[in-house]
């Protein structure tokens, strides 16, 4: 059985990562995998580098008669070699294997239309309609997205299922947390009495990132050890958040030095890991979030979640259990609890103590394999347990 991944994207960021992480995962177990791509994308790039057999549109290609053809054709290609499964990972993906997804050819055993993204627009078209004809399943990864999907979409909610994102658990839990603490913390120039927390994010609005500047800017004066590092930085094909960022730099160069110096810009890292280590706890202030692979790997690291109460979140970011919740969008309750955290370790500690607990039910191997499984295959005996 084949398995083909499709993902359009020509940006590279977390959702593209998962695709290629859950790809690479299958191809290196042995499995029939491909990957529908832009030819040229970063998504195209490192997945030829991991020896993954691509299948390819052009850079600027939209769905239309002419591309259809072709990607019928290749279909057709690739189902008389045996049966099929068309495993799609944005909401845009369907119009691209349309011609399939209308036909429903015998071999295609399951079609999956997989959100990684929260969505709110409800879609009532004749032609939204027939392109979820042609779909078996949409995944999810939490109730309270199935929930919110299933008011959206023209399917029963028995057709959507919750599946979880699998994280790295042992090379996480097994990493040298304490070397890259005291790495990191000499680098940012850190007495160990002082608190950190993070973010990795996007530079972009509907992040949350500018309520983030504002809560510690409020916050800050209050706690003397507090500090705040910020990792990551605008999309460049993306005008609106390259100004964002912009004002954001310029308002950090204009902050009271006792501030300033405690609110680390640091711009696109990677790896992240080490900075997770140094960290005292987690801050998710974004929008709208179905679930953050680095919230996920935060947890595993024993971080309290410190989140918006919106999107996938919640599910992770218990409060009083794993972590704090504030509504998306207010920096003052979010300087509230940013208060909470820089003036309570031991609440951190405990909380962060649950977070790792809640973090390995994410196991990338039990969780791939039993993808495989959904796919309504037997997972061969040389990766079973």
């Amino acid at each position: 059985m084949k398995v083909v991944h499709s993902c359009t994207s020509d940006s590279f960021s977390g959702l593209e990562a998962y695709v290629l992480e859950l790809a690479s995962w299958q191809y290196r177990s042995g499995f029939d995998v491909e990957l529908f791509c832009r030819e040229g994308s970063p998504l195209d790039e490192r997945a030829r580098v991991a020896g993954i057999p691509v299948w390819t549109i052009g850079a600027r290609e939209k769905p239309g008669l002419r591309l259809w053809k072709r990607v019928y054709r290749g279909w057709r290609e690739r189902l008389r070699l045996g049966e099929a499964v068309l495993h799609m990972h944005a909401g845009g993906e369907p119009r691209y294997h349309f011609p399939v997804l209308a036909r429903n050819p015998r071999r295609l055993i399951k079609t999956i239309l997989h959100y990684h993204i929260w969505i709110n627009h409800k879609k009532t078209d004749p032609w939204h309609r027939a392109l979820f004809l042609g779909i078996d399943e949409v995944w999810t990864s939490s109730e309270t997205a199935r929930a919110h999907l299933s008011t959206l979409l023209p399917i029963p909610r028995t057709r959507i299922r919750v599946v979880p994102y699998g994280r790295d658990v042992g090379a996480l839990t097994s990493a040298p947390a304490g070397e890259w603490r005291r790495d990191v913390r000499s680098r940012l120039k850190l007495a160990e009495s002082d608190v950190l927390g993070l973010c990795v994010s996007r530079l972009e609005p509907i992040k949350g990132v500018g309520e983030l500047f504002d809560a510690f800017e409020r916050a800050a004066p209050k706690h003397p050890s507090a500090h705040l590092a910020i990792i990551g930085d605008a999309s460049p094909s993306n005008p609106e958040a390259a100004r964002f960022a912009a004002g954001l730099k310029k308002r950090h160069a204009a902050l009271p030095e006792s501030v300033r110096e405690r609110l680390h810009l640091l711009g696109f890292v990677s790896p992240c890991e080490p900075y997770m280590a140094a960290a005292d706890f987690y801050v998710l202030p974004t929008y709208e979030e179905c679930m953050s692979l680095a919230m996920l790997d935060a947890a595993i690291l024993g971080l309290p979640i410190l989140g918006t109460n919106s999107g996938g979140t919640p599910s992770v970011a218990r409060p009083g259990e794993t972590g704090l919740l504030v509504p998306p969008r207010d920096s003052a309750a979010l300087a509230v609890a940013l208060e909470q955290l820089y003036g309570a370790p031991e609440l951190c500690r405990r909380l962060g103590a649950a977070a790792r607990q809640l973090g390995r039910g994410f196991d990338r191997e039990e969780i791939f394999r039993r993808i495989w499984e959904w796919y309504g295959a037997r997972v061969p005996a040389t990766i079973e347990r």
